[in-house]
């Protein structure tokens, strides 16, 4: 049972820092507005999502025979393009503006792209800091 709850850590801190990051790009998309409801459940489907995604990407990449490099790429475009269309189908009609207008296909699909560069940006410096804070705390690990 322990097991199975460290294996669920990660994958529970993931939807949480995803569901935190809609939010914001929901601020930053012109001051738009989507409940949190709306973006739990956002973050839990595009979690299923993309774990389906990356999974069928391995498995084609291992029939193909193709290399590391070139499933890294096909698995970040196809998860890209799997956020935008969720983002756009899901986002579009729950998200609204500032003036209380839904934010239509369009708007989902840049909400989405907006949530993604925050992911990103929160994965580039959780890399680079991450391990200086373990430096600097001491450890070798």
């Amino acid at each position: 049972m322990p097991d199975l709850l460290a294996g669920l850590v990660p994958a529970i801190f993931t939807i949480l820092a995803y569901v935190a990051c809609i939010k914001l790009a929901a601020r930053l998309y012109r001051r738009s507005q989507l409940s949190w409801k709306h973006a739990a459940v956002f973050g839990v489907a595009l979690f299923l999502v993309l774990l389906a995604v990356g999974a069928c990407v391995r498995w084609l990449s291992l029939a193909v025979g193709a290399g590391p490099v070139s499933v890294s790429l096909l698995d970040i475009a196809t998860g890209l393009l799997a956020q935008l269309a969720l983002g756009a189908w899901f986002l579009g009609p729950r998200g609204t503006s500032a003036e209380g207008a839904p934010l239509g296909f369009k708007g989902g699909a840049l909400l989405a792209l907006i949530a993604y560069a925050l992911v990103f940006s929160l994965s580039i410096a959780a890399a680079f800091l991450l391990p200086l804070l373990a430096r600097m705390a001491g450890s070798t690990a």
